[in-house]
């Protein structure tokens, strides 16, 4: 699995699941410590953490209780 296809995958799983930050990097293989937030701020702007709010809170616009 390329870096690409791990990112876009670690952006579903944090978009869609509950999967705590750490098991979604042992999941995909980023190996153990920061590895997967530092790629991830690099290249996605933000940390895995700041993304899921920000996709969550983007999803809930519109909806009406």
């Amino acid at each position: 699995m390329t870096f690409l296809n791990r990112r876009e995958k670690a952006q579903t799983l944090l978009a869609d699941t509950d999967l705590p930050v750490h098991v979604i990097e042992q999941q995909l293989g980023f190996g153990g410590g920061c590895h997967m937030t530092a790629m991830f701020k690099k290249y996605v702007g933000t940390t895995p953490r700041t993304y899921r709010k920000q996709s969550r809170a983007g999803k809930n616009k519109g909806v009406t209780e």
